[in-house]
């Protein structure tokens, strides 16, 4: 697990620049795409779907060609993924806080140290340092990390691995004011995994699904990151939290259905929202961050709802789903218990969850936890029919692990934003593998080849 995180954190959250002493600080040409792409360069449309959350979205796969260690490299059919937020700080205090690279060291969680190495003209190398420790018998993460940040012509900053756990991976830091004192943030990531080290892809041999994430995790935690610098939250008063957390439901309006309709062509779109604060035992204050993932499936509405909510078959589907037990309540409801084989290779360790369901209306499927290793979790699905004979997939769901989990989730409690990221990189991966899956079963859809055997 400790490994997996790491991976998370590596791959995707330090895609700031290629080796020092072979590239210096060279001029060069960022290959990935204006965050303003999808929204045909419209900054008012893409905050008006952000909203108060942070969105991440999909751009459409190309074709590009890069210097990696001294020679020239093509990459064919690769995905650039964006994340979005609306700051209530002016274009300026954006910018003064996006091009202090020093600074970063004070506000990214888990990085210990981020220096500036070398300085000419647009162009800084920086040397990050990340430390996550971990309790015994896990060993700590410690890494050095080399950057290349360029201010480009526009005032943006590219970014790209210089020396790093893989060969390459390119960032695009962009903002856009929307009046004098909010402004438009935008990431855009892009990382070679296929170069990583020999453990980094060990890990993704045991965890292929992780790659589908990773884009995900990543930009939603440089989101968060910046999100907490200017924009910080503050606590609440215990005493007037309520136990059980209020619906919060996303509105979609003509305007904003049309943006997402071009966004769900290329892959899943998630929306991070802000913390719902309940009181938890004690009458502590826990917060709960709630992730509304969508995606696009090419079958019918009803046909998609029945094969997703088909729970027992879905040790077929994820390989980490070891047994699942249904068993009907009165009304529209059942409970499920599930056991979930969280490991890698040949160890495996239980994580047991029950969790209650009930049926609203317009295909609609409330869930909540009542017991089990993971202390709250809470959400729905909702099944939407689209143009095309096709549906969206709504998954609105938080997850939290509470103060004594079981001790393969304790190590969520050492990570950075643990109450929402595992809950991202998991949506993500569960609507990838539906959306293929439920196509897969359509009549006439052609099945995979299944593999020789070794």
């Amino acid at each position: 697990m400790k490994a997996v995180y790491a991976c998370l954190l590596w791959a995707c959250v330090f895609v700031p620049c290629a080796h020092a002493a072979e590239y210096g600080l060279n001029d060069w040409q960022n290959p990935a795409p204006h965050g303003l792409e999808p929204f045909s360069g419209n900054a008012a449309a893409l905050a008006d779907l952000a909203a108060d959350t942070v969105a991440v979205y999909p751009h459409a796969p190309r074709d590009f060609t890069l210097e990696v260690k001294g020679k020239l490299k093509k990459y064919r059919n690769q995905q650039f993924v964006s994340a979005a937020l609306v700051l209530p700080v002016s274009a300026a205090t954006v910018a003064q806080t996006v091009r202090h690279y020093p600074g970063y060291a004070g506000f990214l969680p888990k990085t210990t140290l981020s220096r500036l190495k070398q300085q000419s003209g647009p162009h800084s190398l920086m040397q990050y340092h990340v430390r996550i420790d971990l309790p015994m018998p896990f060993p700590n993460v410690s890494e050095d990390i080399l950057a290349q940040h360029t201010v480009e012509p526009d005032g943006s900053v590219s970014a790209r691995l210089i020396d790093a756990p893989m060969d390459i991976g390119l960032a695009r830091y962009q903002w856009f004011p929307i009046d004098a004192q909010h402004t438009l943030l935008v990431f855009t990531t892009w990382t070679d995994l296929s170069s990583a080290t020999f453990l980094l892809r060990t890990i993704m041999r045991a965890f292929p699904d992780i790659r589908f994430a990773i884009p995900y995790v990543g930009n939603g935690f440089l989101a968060e990151a910046f999100r907490n610098r200017l924009a910080p939250a503050s606590s609440p008063n215990p005493a007037t939290l309520p136990a059980i957390p209020p619906a919060k439901e996303m509105v979609w309006t003509p305007e904003r259905k049309q943006v997402l309709s071009r966004l769900l062509a290329h892959g899943e779109t998630a929306f991070i929202h802000p913390p719902v604060w309940i009181r938890g035992a004690n009458d502590q204050p826990v917060d709960l961050r709630f992730i509304t993932a969508i995606g696009q499936v090419h079958a019918p509405v009803d046909s998609t709802r029945q094969l997703t909510t088909d729970f027992a078959r879905y040790p077929k589907i994820f390989p980490q789903v070891r047994k699942v037990r249904i068993q009907q309540t009165q009304g529209s409801g059942f409970n499920m218990d599930m056991k979930l084989g969280i490991g890698l290779g040949f160890l495996s360790l239980p994580v047991n969850l029950s969790i209650a369901h009930t049926w609203g209306k317009d295909r609609t499927l409330y869930y909540k936890s009542f017991a089990g290793d993971v202390e709250h979790i809470q959400g729905q699905w909702h099944w939407e029919e689209a143009a095309g004979n096709s549906t969206w997939m709504h998954l609105h769901s938080a997850g939290e692990v509470g103060e004594h989990p079981p001790h393969v989730l304790k190590l969520a409690k050492y990570l950075p934003y643990n109450d929402f990221l595992p809950t991202l990189g998991a949506q993500v991966i569960s609507l990838r593998k539906l959306e293929h899956w439920v196509e897969r079963q359509q009549p006439g859809a052609v099945q995979p080849e299944e593999p020789l055997p070794e």
